[in-house]
């Protein structure tokens, strides 16, 4: 008897949880060829998938998983997720080459209550190009937790790491959420991880493209952390937070590339703004909003910005909710150490935090020998000292030559091959430099004689010893 209510209370559970929180096992990819006025749709529902240039025809790509393949046209849509309704637990599209006009890690829903969702959404772009856009989370009644963009190379027109919440489809334009319930809204991403490494934006059919950190129209991001190592942004915006919804925290660090303007927000709301820049030429910077734009009426709550190397030609405070932005030194921070440059600096004096490092490593010539492994110490020195931690993980180690010596992260030099090569700390503007020299290894008869002479100059030690007490 006992048995059997344990059983059926069993059954009432997974009934419960099935129903509470419906998922979708992943089925097979769709392509439909009718959305959108024919511009087409393709579904991964879940199902990694492959983006390869169509060798017969370049206004085409083909779409692999498994042991299937589909020919979509140049205008297609993907979605790493499904159609309205379907839960999945992952999704992963990865663009090798080919050209498409949006990519999206979630999927989409038109009816509200009947979202699609996608708990971990990956993209990964090694070649090809985007036309549209590249986003994070998914369309309208969409939800993705987690989302990962990684842009290795290509052509892309615009990128946000939350979704869209406005898209036209079959010549209708549809919006969910609103400007003043943007946190509340039901297209959302969680978190979004988006790193680029090289790529050129916008694509040559854009007139101009963005980079948000945030989502499109009245989306939802929780957390965006946004990281550019590199490309050609000569003709684009990039923004921290949204273009009109909200971002609760963006963290954006750029170590590289050629960015035509940047701004923390545009038309929607970011509570807290984290920028780190260690190099890379921005022609405008604003800590705000774009200055000159009444229409951009969107509001930073809190920024910080740290600009620690690089360029920028035009450095000004901004807007935030369509007021001039004051540097405080509390809600609105601006930090800068002596390798930054900002031609035209249009910040009060007294408004900006300068900070002043050095690095120092010791010794400056090691003799090592092939095998062993000695250790170059550093030490950073930061006035004022309580801004160490702007510099964490910014400290790197390379050697001119790792067939003679190499060089970990930590400054553990190994020597390699016979011969002499420069070991180098750098912080990012400034550097010190170790000579090191690799010696041959000793002979095997060399060693032995080298350890029986120690034994016996042990020996003789003992016996001076005993002697000594024994008197």
């Amino acid at each position: 008897m006992k048995k059997n209510i344990y059983l059926f209370s069993f059954l009432l559970l997974f009934l419960f949880f099935t129903l509470m929180f419906p998922t979708f096992a992943a089925q097979d990819p769709s392509f439909d060829s009718a959305y959108n006025n024919q511009a087409g749709a393709f579904y991964a529902r879940g199902v990694p998938i492959t983006i390869t240039q169509n060798p017969d025809n370049e206004e085409e790509s083909i779409i692999a998983w498994n042991d299937q393949t589909v020919t979509v046209p140049k205008t297609v849509t993907v979605f790493g997720g499904g159609s309205k309704g379907e839960n999945y637990d992952s999704s992963s599209i990865t663009m090798e080459s080919g050209i498409v006009y949006s990519i999206a890690g979630g999927g989409i829903s038109t009816e509200q209550g009947n979202n699609s969702t996608v708990q971990n959404a990956s993209i990964v772009i090694n070649n090809g190009t985007v036309t549209g856009n590249v986003v994070g989370g998914g369309a309208l009644y969409a939800t993705v937790e987690n989302s990962s963009i990684t842009i290795n190379n290509g052509n892309i027109g615009c990128i946000y790491g939350g979704g869209l919440a406005s898209v036209t489809i079959d010549s209708g334009a549809q919006t969910v959420g609103t400007k003043d319930q943007a946190n509340n809204s039901p297209n959302r991403v969680n978190k979004v991880d988006i790193i680029i490494n090289n790529v050129t934006a916008c694509a040559p059919s854009m007139p101009g493209g963005f980079i948000y950190g945030g989502g499109q129209s009245y989306s939802y991001v929780g957390e965006s952390n946004l990281t550019i190592r590199g490309g050609d942004y000569t003709k684009t915006t990039i923004t921290a937070g949204s273009s009109d919804g909200y971002t609760e925290t963006s963290n954006v660090e750029i170590s590289g590339g050629t960015i035509n303007e940047f701004q923390t927000i545009n038309n929607g709301t970011l509570n807290s703004a984290n920028v780190t820049i260690t190099a890379g030429a921005i022609t405008n910077f604003y800590v705000g909003a774009e200055t000159g734009k009444t229409s951009l009426t969107g509001t930073v709550n809190k920024a910080k910005i740290n600009l620690l190397a690089g360029t920028i030609n035009t450095l000004q405070a901004g807007r935030s909710n369509s007021q001039d932005l004051e540097i405080d030194k509390q809600n609105y921070i601006v930090i800068q150490t002596q390798s930054f440059i900002a031609k035209n600096n249009n910040l009060k004096p007294d408004s900006i935090i300068s900070v002043v490092y050095d690095v120092e490593i010791e010794p400056k010539n090691l003799i090592i020998r092939m095998g062993e492994t000695e250790e170059i110490t550093s030490t950073v020195t930061i006035t004022p000292d309580e801004y160490e931690n702007l510099f964490e993980n910014q400290l790197l180690w390379e050697s001119d030559n790792p067939t003679i010596a190499e060089v970990d992260e930590v400054g553990m030099v190994s020597g390699v091959e016979v011969g002499a090569t420069k070991v180098r700390a750098l912080l990012l503007d400034e550097s010190e430099v170790a000579q090191v020299t690799v010696l041959n290894n000793l002979p095997p008869e060399i060693k032995i004689a080298i350890f029986i002479v120690a034994l016996i100059f042990l020996a003789l030690i003992i016996v001076t010893i005993l002697i000594f007490v024994l008197r």
